[in-house]
């Protein structure tokens, strides 16, 4: 029930101070992550 509702991932990002430019470095690489998957393929 916690990890589905996103509060031990929460306290994680919150146990310490994470400046504006970390955070952007790490949402980048979670979109460059996210991408290397491959195109979705839209089906019809």
């Amino acid at each position: 029930k916690c990890e589905k509702a996103g509060i031990l991932s929460d306290l994680r990002k919150h146990r310490h101070f994470e400046k504006p430019s970390e955070k952007r470095k790490r949402k980048m690489n979670a979109a460059v992550r996210k991408n290397r998957r491959g195109p979705r393929v839209p089906r019809a």
